[in-house]
């Protein structure tokens, strides 16, 4: 009897556990199809369902990822919750911190937050998360120095994401040497062309 009785118990947890799998595999689905068309405000509350009834462990960290992108452009292009940026920095920087994170989830949210925080107007956060970034797997190649031009080759991770080009744009724009956006050029190859400002010289006295 007591055999029977452990047999209903597992078969009854079998079917409690597999249907709460299930359940925030759907609602990852709903987001990720809600994110698709631009329902970022959907997608963010799918997203946080999937978080809640999945398993706590290091496999998921890519929902917080997932989500905190959402929140990005949930604030970006349509101006919705005003501390969007915010709480996308907080997603990505749970995945950052967390002790166990994988190196794909952990470069994804370097990447995540790298970009949040240029758009929330923190570039000099953005330059060390994109650092850092650059350490673990480099982005950015310097191919030629020259007094008037740099060359630079983007890694793959940044050439897939637009947004993500837009980022290291700006932060090149921003520098000292560099006058305007004009003055950096991006080319079909994934390279960026940067034109320096020059020291201006003095005309020779007419006395």
């Amino acid at each position: 009897m007591m055999n029977y009785r452990f047999f209903i118990f597992l078969t009854l947890f079998f079917f409690h556990s597999t249907g709460c799998m299930a359940s925030w595999i759907e609602h990852w689905n709903q987001a990720v199809k809600l994110t698709d068309q631009n329902k970022y405000a959907e997608a963010i509350s799918a997203y946080t369902k999937a978080i809640v009834e999945s398993p706590q462990d290091k496999k998921h960290l890519y929902l917080f990822n997932e989500r905190g992108n959402a929140r990005v452009l949930n604030h970006l292009c349509l101006g919705s919750e005003t501390d969007g940026f915010e709480k996308a920095i907080s997603d990505f920087t749970f995945v950052i911190d967390y002790s166990d994170v994988g190196k794909q989830e952990l470069m994804d949210a370097l990447q995540g937050r790298a970009r949040a925080l240029l758009l929330s107007g923190k570039p000099k956060q953005f330059e060390a998360d994109f650092n850092r970034l650059n350490d673990i797997e480099p982005q950015i190649l310097e191919e030629e120095i020259t007094p008037q031009y740099e060359v630079v080759k983007i890694g793959n991770m940044f050439l897939k994401d637009p947004n993500g080009l837009k980022s290291i744009k700006t932060m090149y724009v921003s520098r000292e040497d560099v006058e305007t956006e004009k003055d950096v050029i991006g080319t079909p190859s994934g390279r960026f062309i940067i034109k320096k400002k020059q020291p201006k010289t003095l005309e020779p006295s007419q006395e």
